[in-house]
């Protein structure tokens, strides 16, 4: 077992189009770390999605392999041992080269379906981890 730096992790989780991007914008502004590649600005997010390109590569290949679509009734099919079954070491490394920094900040909607897989990862590499759960109706616009 590794020793934990001394750093704190936020973990943004929360579907498409609920807020998550603008929490993580916010949290970003607060010296929370994104000084990794992330996810380009698109038209249906202007101002970036705020996401790291390998943790949206490495949930995206997860589910793929669950054969789950990425959708809210879908989420307790998931056989997260089966669908993680050797991705273990590709996430620690991720997860080991994020840590260096003192706060960081972590967003991706597939983390509704993939959070139980990395939640003991997080908490073996930070002193704190805490999860938010963003939620937006879909009647608000």
């Amino acid at each position: 077992m590794m020793t934990k730096n001394s750093n704190k992790l936020i973990v943004v989780i929360g579907y498409d189009r609920s807020g998550t991007s603008y929490f993580t914008s916010l949290l970003s502004r607060l010296n929370f770390k994104l000084d990794y590649p992330v996810v380009e600005a698109g038209p249906d997010n202007s101002k970036g999605f705020f996401e790291s390109k390998e943790l949206v590569d490495l949930n995206t290949r997860i589910l793929g392999k669950s054969y789950v679509a990425d959708v809210p009734s879908a989420a307790h099919d998931i056989d997260i041992d089966l669908a993680t079954s050797g991705f273990k070491k590709e996430a620690r490394r991720f997860v080991a080269n994020v840590s260096k920094r003192k706060q960081v900040v972590l967003k991706d909607p597939r983390l509704i379906h993939t959070i139980r897989f990395w939640r003991p990862i997080f908490e073996e590499y930070f002193e704190e981890v805490r999860e938010y759960i963003i939620f937006r109706s879909p009647f608000d616009t």
